[in-house]
Order: structure tokens, then C-alpha cells, then sequence
């Protein structure tokens, strides 16, 4: 099956093809070699994707990257909560120290 690229939004596919539920589809698919590990071509047509009308897939995606965006800004903002502390952290041991405290 051909998917027309005018009702497609490659952004969905790439978060569906990333989502832990398909991965762990993809490990019950792959063939452990020695040095390589692989996929038979010939199986990819029986891949169960999903293909929702192309506005219900800008939806998915663009909520995807919006939950992303924010998991991004949150992580920002604790690794500066954390990089103050840590600063507060070395001025009370520093001032315990020399005895200003």
C-alpha cells in the first residue's frame, strides 16, 4: 500500500514509529545475528500502522510536540532550581566553615 503524501503528516508517523509500543513490536520481529541485527524486508507490509485521516494526524503530532516543548521547558526550569541549590548548597557549607554562619 502506497500512502499519498498529500494525506500524510510525516511528523505522526515518525512518533508512531518511535512509540514504545511499536518498538517493542519491532524487537518480537528481529532476527539477532551475530553482528547485525535485521528485519525481513518482506515482513514490513504486515507492520500493524495505524492511519488515521490526515487532520486527526496533525492533531496526534502536533500535541506530541506540544507535550514535548513543555517536557523541555520543565526540564530547564528544575536543572536551574537545581543548579541554585546546589550554589546555596556551597555558600551555608562555606559559610559553616569559616564560621560567619
Amino acid at each position: 500500500m502506497r500512502l499519498d503524501p498529500k494525506k500524510a503528516d510525516p511528523r505522526y508517523f515518525v512518533y508512531q514509529y518511535v512509540s514504545p509500543s511499536f518498538r517493542d513490536f519491532l524487537n518480537t520481529r528481529t532476527v539477532r545475528g551475530a553482528t547485525v541485527d535485521r528485519i525481513a524486508l518482506k515482513e514490513f507490509p504486515s507492520f500493524p500502522v495505524i492511519v488515521p485521516n490526515l487532520s486527526r494526524q496533525k492533531e496526534i503530532a502536533d500535541s506530541i510536540e506540544l507535550i514535548r516543548s513543555e517536557n523541555q521547558r520543565l526540564e530547564s526550569l528544575y536543572q536551574t532550581k537545581l543548579d541554585a541549590l546546589d550554589e546555596l548548597k556551597k555558600s551555608l557549607l562555606h559559610q559553616a566553615f569559616s564560621g560567619t554562619l
